[in-house]
């Protein structure tokens, strides 16, 4: 065992196991790529907890570790940070050979050079302030060998050494603390802050500049160049040997476009541009600034869409490493350019089955629990639930397919997931009516209230105000409860009303708004699909709901977002016929909604009994790509659009009591 693989065990000693998974990860994959055996990392991690340090999950990711990133840098890092100290004789070794340069630091040196002119924007330095800061970011650049406290901020960061030296950090002073420098490509610089001052100031810059601008004019046209607007962001994507540069903050923008247009006027070629600014308004504001100036321009630029709930680029890449670098490997292979060489490369290995082997098997990518219905026995059929599936739901007009997809719906939210539904024809004070009816309904009917249904009131009595005079103290304080019991889970449910037209493009952007600004993924209700309005009002009925059909399902593959579709049926293909029931030739336009539907649910009025305002409601799932179709029994208390499960259907059963299973 050699003294730097002796050092690493030491210091695992100095760091808790039960960390969270990403750090946890890429200990084991530094172990790995330091020449440790298994063992080691399984023998630290059984002091923890958590299921994913199992001897199990630790050996399927043993194998899998094929990252060269992660070395002993990372271990250190986290074992300084709980007292451990790096054994003088193994710095070198892991941090690299000292510069040749004097690394002394001089705190004292503090003086910075600027060119203040009236467009701050465009401030340019001297030829002699541009040599004045060369010969001081050289100095710089040599301290930040022997500086700990800025090689820790880095790591904290999670920027390596390695990554640091390639684009020239140093480490300088503030007169108070130490700061980190990050050169830029024309001369000016940016010193950040360890610690902010006390006024909140986080850094200081010579004058506006960008960072690693040189990549735009390499020669290479094909490899996608991410465009970040902080140095530390760019630096995160850097990191993991993809492309980027910053602009270093949103009021260069107009610095970078001015490069762009400098090298396409020169007769260059621009590789992929992909944004990544800031999730803020300024951020927002300098996307489609650069779009904006750039759209007449031969350059395909796209947008990199995160989570709201990260601020930015790094924040995102610390807090959530494995999803950070799938979706950023994501976004660079779709706009990479491939070469013909490649193409055919891709084409025999990567687009095989071989790779979706191994995905099937990720745990990140297929170790999701399904969404419960609320229906016991209707999860057992759909395989515990809902999937990032296409789901359609069909009935005849007051068969009740809204009600039971909004009691779905509302199920879905009390367990704690967000639902999303997009009501083509009832406004979102009719949606919340009908939820508080039917809870008036469960609270009335409960052992608390003995069963007292008279309490009860419909869509009506709860929209209706003036009735309120007219109700018992009673009625008052059930109409109370139930409101209680709604705002328990009224904030996971959004809705956005049918104003106007509504296509497939919108109901897109409202998914992926709800998305980027939630962090969610959510279950979404479409009432109804026949309502969707067409891109192209040309196109025949039959045409307009095979495309809305097919967009649909791509949604659902795209974003892994399950998407229950109430769709209207021909009541004439099995209304008054003998033995006739509900069937595939029932759905309007049937072809489009049979093949592409995952699942496919019909529901269909049996009986009716005025007297006990209910209806006996035949539910079949008539599709079911998952498993096994299935007919089951409910009862549907029509007046508050309440459905009870009651199971499985046999021809012949009476229908009891409903009782909810």
């Amino acid at each position: 065992m050699t003294p730097l693989q002796k050092a690493l065990i030491d210091a695992l000693d100095y760091i808790n196991p039960s960390i969270n998974y990403d750090d946890w990860f890429q200990i084991g994959t530094a172990l790995k790529n330091e020449g440790l055996d298994f063992e080691v990392w399984n023998n630290w991690s059984s002091k923890a907890q958590e299921d994913y340090t199992s001897e199990k999950n630790c050996y399927s990711h043993w194998k899998s570790f094929n990252d060269p990133t992660p070395n002993a840098q990372k271990i250190f890092y986290l074992a300084k940070r709980n007292g451990y100290i790096v054994p003088a004789d193994l710095k070198e070794e892991v941090y690299g050979k000292s510069s040749q340069y004097n690394k002394s630091f001089n705190a004292d040196v503090t003086e910075r050079y600027y060119l203040q002119k009236k467009d701050q924007k465009k401030t340019i330095l001297s030829k002699e302030q541009i040599e004045q800061n060369r010969r001081q970011l050289e100095q710089w650049e040599n301290n930040l060998d022997s500086i700990t406290e800025v090689q820790d901020y880095l790591f904290y960061r999670g920027i390596t050494l390695t990554t640091a030296h390639k684009y020239h950090l140093g480490a300088g002073s503030n007169g108070m603390d130490y700061t980190l420098v990050i050169p830029n490509d024309n001369g000016s610089y940016t010193e950040r802050y360890l610690k902010p001052l006390q006024n909140g100031q986080r850094y200081r810059k010579t004058g506006n500049g960008i960072f690693n601008a040189s990549v735009l004019n390499d020669g290479d046209i094909r490899t996608p160049i991410f465009i970040t607007e902080g140095q530390i962001d760019a630096l995160s994507i850097l990191e993991h040997g993809y492309k980027a540069m910053a602009t270093c903050s949103t009021t260069s923008i107009d610095l970078f476009v001015d490069e762009i247009k400098k090298l396409l006027k020169q007769g260059k070629e621009i590789a992929p541009l992909i944004l990544c600014f800031d999730n803020d308004q300024s951020g927002r504001k300098a996307t489609e600034k650069t779009i904006a100036a750039l759209k007449n321009e031969e350059i395909e630029i796209a947008v990199f869409k995160f989570s709201k709930k990260y601020n930015d680029i790094n924040e995102y890449f610390l807090t959530n490493e494995s999803s950070f670098l799938e979706e950023i490997k994501k976004i660079y292979d779709k706009y990479y350019i491939f070469t013909r060489e490649e193409e055919i490369e891709n084409y025999n290995s990567k687009e095989t089955n071989i790779n979706a082997l191994y995905d099937l098997f990720l745990e990140s990518k297929n170790n999701i629990d399904p969404i419960s219905t609320g229906f016991k026995k209707l999860d057992e059929v759909l395989e515990g639930g809902l999937y990032g599936e296409l789901y359609t739901v069909g009935g005849a007009s007051g068969e009740g397919k809204t009600a039971f997809s909004l009691q779905m719906m509302d199920n879905i939210a009390q367990s704690g997931k967000d639902v999303l539904i997009i009501s083509l024809e009832m406004s979102r004070l009719e949606l919340v009516a009908r939820s508080l009816s039917r809870l008036t309904y469960d609270i009335s009917t409960s052992v608390k209230h003995t069963f007292n249904e008279a309490y009860a009131k419909t869509e009506v009595g709860i929209s209706n105000l003036r009735r309120y005079k007219n109700y018992s103290k009673e009625e008052i304080e059930v109409i109370e409860e139930t409101k209680d019991k709604y705002k328990e889970y009224a904030k996971r449910i959004h809705v956005i009303e049918g104003i106007g037209n509504i296509t497939i493009e919108k109901i897109t952007s409202v998914i992926e708004r709800h998305i980027d600004l939630t962090g969610n993924i959510p279950v979404v209700l479409i009432d109804y699909l026949q309502l969707i309005a067409p891109e192209d009002a040309r196109l025949s009925d039959k045409q307009i709901i095979d495309k809305t059909m097919l967009e649909l399902k791509r949604i659902t593959r795209d974003y892994n977002v399950p998407i229950v579709l109430i769709s209207s049926v021909n009541r004439e293909s099995y209304k008054g016929k003998k033995d006739a029931s509900i069937s595939m030739a029932s759905f309007k336009e049937s072809g489009s909604i049979e093949f592409t539907s995952s699942i496919v649910i019909a529901l269909e009025v049996e009986k009716e009994d005025t007297e006990k305002k209910t209806r006996d409601i035949k539910l079949s799932v008539l599709k079911n790509r998952k498993g096994r179709r299935a007919k089951f029994r409910y009862k549907y208390h029509y007046p508050y659009g309440k459905f009870d499960e009651i199971g499985f259907y046999t021809e012949n059963q009476k229908y009891n009591n409903a009782v909810t299973l």
